[in-house]
């Protein structure tokens, strides 16, 4: 069954696979400043903070899972370049991100072919985040909610 790691091992490889994403970083925003000299855009897939367990007696557990997609925008690329252009670009890499992840998930590409155990759901919410700090960076973050089948057994208790 799978749990939070194959969810961030799937998304590493994609974001990895992905033309327009660069660098991979698992972490948190603020790991922005950490890879300041790390080839941009850059992906980042944050810790995991939380799991649900909607029905103990159901099958299957979900995760919140947030990353973000963050670019420089700089003075030069500001004179040919809308921010609403910028922001077009990242809402794009975002929507191909989803699109690959929901396939993969479904066996529905050539190198993934039988379905997963986790499934992303339908709504998911985006965010863009103004310029940051003074590496003029622009970027959009995403709460998606990946539903995985729950293995737990009923453990062994000795009273």
């Amino acid at each position: 069954m799978a749990d939070i790691s194959d969810i961030k091992t799937e998304m590493q490889t994609i974001a990895e696979a992905q033309t327009g994403i660069s660098t991979f970083v698992l972490g948190k925003q603020s790991d922005i400043n950490v890879n300041r000299s790390s080839a941009k855009p850059i992906f980042i897939l944050t810790k995991q903070p939380s799991v649900t367990y909607p029905a103990h007696e159901k099958k299957f557990k979900t995760y919140p899972v947030t990353f973000g997609i963050y670019d420089t925008y700089d003075i030069t690329e500001q004179g040919s370049k809308s921010y609403d252009e910028k922001q077009k670009d990242l809402e794009n890499l975002v929507d191909q991100f989803v699109k690959e992840f929901k396939k993969r998930s479904h066996g529905q590409t050539t190198e993934v072919t039988t379905p997963q155990e986790w499934w992303i759901q339908e709504e998911i919410v985006a965010n863009f985040i103004e310029v940051i700090g003074n590496d003029g960076l622009i970027g959009i973050e995403v709460t998606a909610v990946v539903t995985t089948f729950n293995d737990c057994d009923e453990g062994t208790f000795s009273y």
